[in-house]
């Protein structure tokens, strides 16, 4: 007896689950009793008192000729899109970019999920990303992915779409659920362990890309509340891919004279700047102390250093990738059209690189 509950239970799972796959909706039938039983190769009678259960769970219901029909239109099946650099074997993407994608793609899987990779090429053609996106009903869009010529065709979408990036985007007219980074727990936690008044001059090295430029405001008004107005300057580098940022950081650095550098604070805004900086100022004497935004360390070793050397700002965002897969399949399959923001608090990574230390400081 209890065997054939089980059975039974199997059954109305697998039941379910073709309702689910096939996206059958309100008042279709789902097939005869007799070619139930031959798919599922079981008995008439088992199938019709899995039927039976069904219908008592509001599932199904039977019309007047005693036909089983969908009762309840099932929970939307995800069919999603990533707007994102991807991993291709080319090795296009730097390794925290590399680990975050990965993460993004294996949540996905284990959620029976994979998504559609949207180039940003297309997003820029309406044309052809209506084509593109036509199937889909949620899309996952990366910050690297949001400029003039993409958001016209975003502004166009009514599905669901998750932004990966920083909190206030420069598109502000563009509407979407969120999973951004959250700085503010890492600098309160650098501002407690660093001396920052002790320093002759705070610079932020950054590029003219929209996002390193407003995370560079987002730092100077953090020093700004410091009361740090006065030592505070700002050094642009053109916007550069990841594979030569280090190369333009050198270069740059290396043609400065050692002295302004002296007693300072150098906020680095990509880790690969970080790196170049250190190579280029390295023969002129000691470094400066190095504050850098993303932890390379932790993910690529630094032939310069032989081991972790920048003290780091590790922006977690393998975590993003992560919720922004979970919410996202969540916000589809359950039709919730609000708009959430999730913030995700950047963690300080403590190296040798910072030499102005608090005495009263103490590691929680």
């Amino acid at each position: 007896m209890q065997q054939k509950v089980l059975r039974r239970t199997e059954l109305a799972e697998k039941l379910k689950q073709d309702i689910y796959l096939k996206e059958l909706q309100v008042g279709d039938r789902i097939g005869s009793i007799r070619r139930l039983a031959m798919r599922y190769h079981t008995t008439p009678l088992t199938v019709n008192r899995t039927l039976n259960a069904l219908v008592e769970e509001q599932i199904l219901y039977r019309d007047e000729n005693g036909c089983c029909r969908i009762m309840n239109a099932p929970p939307v099946k995800p069919r999603l899109g990533y707007a994102g650099e991807p991993i291709l074997p080319s090795g296009n993407l730097d390794c925290l970019m590399q680990d975050a994608v990965r993460k993004l793609f294996n949540e996905l899987d284990k959620l029976n999920s994979s998504p559609q990779i949207i180039g940003y090429h297309e997003l820029c053609n309406p044309e052809i990303a209506m084509q593109r996106l036509k199937n889909i009903n949620g899309l996952i869009v990366h910050d690297s992915f949001f400029d003039d010529n993409t958001c016209e065709v975003l502004n166009k979408l009514n599905i669901p779409i998750v932004r990966i990036g920083q909190a206030l985007p420069k598109y502000s007219a563009f509407s979407s659920s969120e999973v951004v980074q959250f700085f503010d727990p890492a600098l309160k936690e650098f501002a407690q362990y660093c001396k920052l008044e002790s320093y002759k001059k705070i610079f932020i090295v950054h590029t003219s890309h929209w996002n390193s430029a407003k995370l560079a405001r987002e730092i100077r008004h953090f020093l700004h509340n410091c009361k740090l107005d006065n030592i505070i300057e700002t050094v642009t580098l053109d916007k550069a891919p990841w594979n030569n940022a280090e190369l333009q950081a050198f270069c740059f650095f290396q043609q400065t004279d050692k002295s302004m550098w002296d007693d300072s604070l150098i906020i680095s805004l990509s880790g690969y700047f970080s790196r170049g900086i250190c190579r280029a100022l390295s023969g002129k004497g000691e470094l400066p102390d190095i504050l850098s935004i993303d932890n390379l360390d932790s993910y690529e070793k630094c032939s310069f250093f032989g081991e972790p050397y920048l003290t780091a700002i590790d922006r977690n965002m393998g975590r993003i990738f992560r919720e922004a897969a979970r919410l996202i399949y969540d916000q589809v399959k359950s039709g919730d059209e609000r708009k959430v923001i999730i913030k995700i608090p950047a963690k300080l990574a403590i190296r040798k690189s910072i030499r102005h230390i608090n005495p009263n400081w103490s590691e929680k």
